[in-house]
């Protein structure tokens, strides 16, 4: 079974949802009540976000813990407090309106991209205009930077760019590409001190 959590824009409500076949509306599966068991016992709801505007496509911790970033239908990425549950900055991804379907943070950087093809890059220590990345030939589908902020990895559906971070932006240095055949998402694991 693969679940997923999405957030309704109207309520600010969590809710859990399986992806795949069909249950009964009746009678849950086994698997599906022991794992709405499971999640129960290891989750606390500690509060909705009643302000959202749009569709949350992607969200990300600030590394302290103490904000939360939605990427959302609409061209931008909202910045949360935690505590007050209110917006504190918001991020134009696309003036067009186009859907923002990934967002990843660093305690230095945000990076955010979607159906516009474009990740843009904002140093969170700054309220400047944000830096362009790159045009991609195709939607962003996933990014992610690295644990200690150096290295920012953007996937599409035919390649994952890996990018070097630094005070003036980010520096392409790998692709990975399989004629659409990679089907991969980028992501960082922390492992030790290792970077995966």
């Amino acid at each position: 079974l693969i679940w997923s959590f999405f957030m309704k824009p109207r309520t600010g409500s969590l809710n859990l949802q399986r992806t795949g076949p069909a249950a009964s509306d009746d009678e849950p599966s086994t698997a599906q009540s022991l794992a709405a068991n499971e999640l129960g016992n290891s989750l606390q709801f500690i509060g909705d976000f009643p302000g959202l505007r749009a569709e949350v496509r992607s969200v990300a911790f600030s590394r302290d813990g103490k904000s939360l970033f939605t990427a959302q239908r609409g061209g931008s990425v909202l910045g949360w407090s935690i505590d007050t549950r209110k917006v504190t900055r918001e991020f134009v991804v696309s003036s067009d309106g186009a859907d923002v379907d990934a967002v990843a943070v660093s305690s230095q950087w945000l990076a955010a991209g979607g159906s516009n093809k474009v990740v843009r890059l904002w140093r969170l220590d700054r309220d400047q205009p944000p830096i362009e990345v790159n045009k991609f030939g195709e939607a962003v589908l996933s990014i992610a930077i690295s644990p200690n902020g150096e290295r920012l990895a953007v996937s599409t559906n035919n390649s994952i760019e890996l990018y070097e971070l630094d005070a003036k932006g980010a520096r392409r240095i790998a692709e990975l590409s399989n004629s659409g055949q990679l089907q991969g998402f980028a992501s960082y694991m922390e492992i030790g001190r290792a970077h995966v």
